[in-house]
């Protein structure tokens, strides 16, 4: 028995044109613009031209500050007894620093790829400056904060 190719066994393959004007529904109308159009076009274009850093959309930068906000009060939760525990200058160290923590914080969740480690890291960092800090209370503290963080990115 002979072998059949499976070119074979599908049969003959008619000629197809190549050429788009052989076939009518392959042919598409090139649309060209005329001088006169083109010169239309420049003429509606506007004179002054605005940069793009002169651009801000409000909604972006009200989001921006929202965040940083929420992001101050999730840091501040169930620190209140502690903060009014403490010496007059680490107060003032502890508030500054919680307010760095939460700008640096804040800039790390308009990136795409969130490192928890870096956020961690900041919490951690900020936490320390209580005095006489227990570690697990460090610990629980951190992923507390953390955990309220990261759900803020969920919903942007």
């Amino acid at each position: 028995m002979p072998e059949i190719s499976n070119f074979e066994s599908i049969g003959k393959i008619e000629n197809i044109p190549s050429s788009t004007s052989e076939r009518p529904d392959l042919n598409l109308e090139k649309k060209e613009i005329t001088d006169e159009k083109k010169v239309e076009k420049i003429s509606e274009t506007p004179k002054t031209v605005i940069a793009p850093q002169a651009i801000a959309s409000p909604s972006v930068v009200l989001s921006f500050e929202e965040r940083g906000k929420q992001i101050e009060n999730f840091l501040a939760r169930d620190l209140e007894d502690i903060y009014l525990a403490m010496p007059l200058e680490k107060q003032v160290e502890f508030r500054k620093a919680g307010e760095e923590t939460a700008t640096k914080i804040n800039k790390l969740m308009e990136k795409t790829k969130i490192k928890m480690n870096k956020i961690v890291d900041l919490i951690k960092k900020w936490l320390l400056i209580i005095p006489g800090i227990n570690r697990f209370f460090l610990e629980q503290e951190t992923k507390i904060k953390t955990d309220q963080i990261m759900k803020l990115k969920k919903w942007d």
